[in-house]
């Protein structure tokens, strides 16, 4: 547990996460493939664990939403921009929708576990686990990708 912070530990918890969830994994097989990602070993570990949640946390405007429901956000971006743009930034080929930030930034994942954030041409990297939740949700600075 003591992997988080509290506070992050606090969302977590009051999304629904525990030590030890698991959710279904098909639906996000399916809705990945069908819009064109790969589906690697980190964010099967990732979605089985985080999957579904929609997180409500203070930003520094006020309530911000962090969602890992990544049919719901592959619905709205597109595709190209993350298997195309962004993989050629970061110069990783295998990345993966995993989510939404605030309603306007795609959340995905390398091979390696590594989250990255994109909207338009911003490109941002949150780092990994317990980091990039740190960074997700506390406001913290993150590195930006030219």
């Amino acid at each position: 547990m003591d992997r988080f912070a509290p506070a992050i530990l606090e969302y977590l918890t009051k999304a629904g996460w525990q030590p030890g969830r698991k959710v279904w994994l098909a639906k996000y097989r399916v809705c990945l493939r069908v819009e064109g990602y790969p589906w690697f070993p980190a964010v099967a570990e990732f979605l089985e664990e985080f999957g579904d949640l929609w997180i409500t946390y203070e930003g520094r405007g006020g309530a911000s939403k962090l969602t890992f429901d990544a049919c719901y956000a592959t619905g709205r971006y597109d595709t190209r921009w993350v298997t195309g743009e962004y993989a050629s930034r970061i110069g990783r080929s295998q990345l993966c929708a995993i989510g939404e930030l605030s309603g306007h930034m795609l959340l995905f994942m390398d091979d390696t576990g590594q989250v990255y954030g994109g909207y338009d041409d911003i490109l941002v990297s949150f780092g990994s686990g317990a980091e990039a939740f740190e960074a997700l949700c506390s406001n913290l600075p993150v590195r930006e990708i030219p």
